[in-house]
């Protein structure tokens, strides 16, 4: 008897001591301790820490809404060994944005708050971005908060805060070794002056400019978009205007003199007259840089082309495009012609001769035809305006087709700050290199636009007025260093993902990276009796579908 009590009385001395080396702090009434344990692979105590059922995916703490636009999912920020710590950005009912910070639901705290282990209030101090991740970045067993963000002019990185015993901390740290797709995106910050990305919002991510819209204009906004449909233009009264100050101007943050580079995705409906994807200017022919299309694309009589000598061939023999489009004939009737056929004739009250009117001619020599569905492809055209005289004009022939995504980057190829060579690229191949070109030369501009032309309220005898782009664009972004060949595949390949155009496409929008939660073996066996289960249910549908294959192939009608 005595000997057992003394191996008692040893076995809490030994406990007392370890308290004391180690110590344990209490956090939402459960220990610490358990953290400190070296992160194993499904450690046998795990199953008394469970993931939380009162607070996840689909429920919430009463007074607050999860902001699923960013980070949220389950990781590690106690040691457990698994992921089972439901973590989001959360902001209270009604508040403003600045209120908004990060919180964790801790595995085995249930009905206790959810809310404690959290960062700072925006207000306070909290920086966050959509390019955001939770990983383990000082490998010490538990997941910190982590997003890109913008720490000085022109300057982005990867910061994180750490997950400390009781709360995250509440100062930064550099990420040096981020996951793939954020060292991908800050190689895309590098050099940044304008990104509108359009994935699920019209924000800058570059924080230099800000967008005003025409026509009512909307973005899916739907948080974890598997992929996006982008931002859609109607073409009848939908642009976007940018600018850096209420006046809506660039030449302080976005100095013109400074872009060097532009990329973008678009998707043209239908080749509108003229459409220009942007247009940056002090109006039409004052000191504009633009990039469009020529005419309504390549469709034969679609073009904007007028014939030559129009106003000096014969009626009989002209062949003149279809009205509205370029210049019509009209009637020659004399003078005294008129003096017998209309209110000019003086004499003769009652009845008039009948009025003289217009006769269209049917063409000797008929025009071309226009595609049945539209042009299928258009002449791309880049041009810069120095005040009302044009330095560079660029035409690309069918360099865009209808319906289709297309990628296109114009880059200055050096830094040359006179006459750089300016290079064209295509879905990631260089189609043309102009030299000696030259860059925007004005800093200041006010009216600039995506999806309008400067050139929108000019009309003439020989031409209509431009159209606004009717179609769909991603991905907009200016820069002022030049785009080399690598960064612009990588664009390339990062746009074909987040469009679904390449297989694979990650799941959730930008670098909002989600991780699943770990099951302990008896919670995998669990879910296997429930999917056996569902398996007759399974059995039918394929059924259904077989029998809907042989109707198909014989013509035959099957009954139940």
């Amino acid at each position: 008897m005595r000997a057992a009590l003394g191996v008692a009385v040893i076995g809490i001395c030994l406990v007392v001591v370890w308290e004391l080396m180690v110590p344990r702090h209490i956090k939402e009434s459960f220990t610490d301790g358990v953290a400190d344990v070296p992160n194993l692979k499904n450690p046998l105590w795990a199953q008394f820490m469970p993931s939380r059922a009162d607070v996840g995916e689909y429920t919430e703490e009463a007074g607050y809404v999860a902001d699923k636009r960013y980070f949220h999912g389950y990781v590690d920020v106690q040691r457990l060994g698994l992921n089972r710590d439901y973590c989001r950005m959360v902001v209270p009912k009604g508040g403003a944005d600045e209120e908004a910070f990060f919180a964790c639901a801790l595995a085995g705290t249930e009905n206790k708050s959810s809310i404690s282990f959290r960062t700072k209030s925006i207000k306070d101090g909290f920086v966050r971005s959509r390019d955001n991740y939770m990983r383990d970045f000082l490998n010490e067993g538990r997941d910190g908060y982590c997003a890109i963000v913008k720490t000085a002019p022109d300057t982005f990185q990867a910061r994180c805060y750490r997950a400390g015993d009781i709360t995250f901390n509440r100062t930064s740290i550099q990420d040096t070794d981020p996951p793939t797709e954020m060292a991908t995106l800050l190689n895309f910050y590098e050099g940044i002056m304008m990104w509108y990305r359009f994935y699920d919002d019209m924000r800058d991510y570059a924080y230099n400019t800000f967008s005003t819209t025409a026509g009512k204009m909307t973005i899916n906004e739907t948080p974890d978009q598997r992929t996006t449909k982008a931002l859609e233009f109607n073409g009848i009264d939908q642009f976007v205007r940018l600018g850096e100050t209420k006046n809506l101007t660039f030449g302080d943050r976005t100095p013109n003199r400074f872009m060097r580079a532009f990329s973008v995705w678009v998707y043209f409906d239908e080749f509108t007259n003229n459409a220009h994807i942007f247009d940056f200017g002090n109006g039409a022919g004052n000191d504009n840089c633009f990039l469009g299309i020529i005419g309504r694309g390549n469709g034969g009589i679609q073009s904007n082309e007028i014939r030559d000598s129009i106003l000096c061939r014969d009626q009989s023999t002209l062949t003149v495009p279809a009205a509205p489009s370029g210049a019509q004939e009209a009637p020659t009737v004399h003078p005294t012609k008129l003096m017998h056929t209309t209110d000019a004739n003086c004499d003769v009250f009652d009845c008039k001769a009948p009025q003289v009117a217009g006769r269209r001619m049917a063409p000797l020599i008929a025009a071309a035809t226009a595609p049945k569905f539209g042009a299928k492809t258009a002449d791309l055209l880049y041009e810069v305006w120095d005040g009302k005289v044009r330095k560079v004009r660029v035409k690309l022939p069918n360099a865009v087709k209808a319906r289709e995504w297309t990628h296109i980057a114009v880059t200055a190829k050096n830094m040359d700050a006179f006459a750089p060579d300016l290079q064209f690229w295509v879905n990631g191949e260089l189609l043309y290199t102009k030299p000696a070109a030259t860059l925007p030369l004005r800093n200041y501009t006010s009216h600039n636009y995506l999806g309008k032309s400067n050139w929108a309220a000019v009309t003439s005898q020989y031409e209509n007025a431009d159209e606004l782009f009717k179609g769909k664009m991603f991905d907009f972004r200016v820069y002022k260093v030049p785009l080399p060949a690598k960064k612009i595949a990588a664009t390339v390949a990062w746009g074909r993902q987040k469009l679904g155009l390449a297989a694979g496409a990650a799941a959730g929008s930008l670098g909002n990276l989600t991780f699943t939660k770990e099951l302990l073996p008896e919670e995998q066996s669990r879910l296997a009796k429930q999917e056996a289960a569902l398996a007759p249910a399974d059995d039918t549908q394929k059924r259904l579908q077989e029998r809907a294959a042989r109707q198909a192939r014989t013509g035959t009608t099957f009954y139940a």
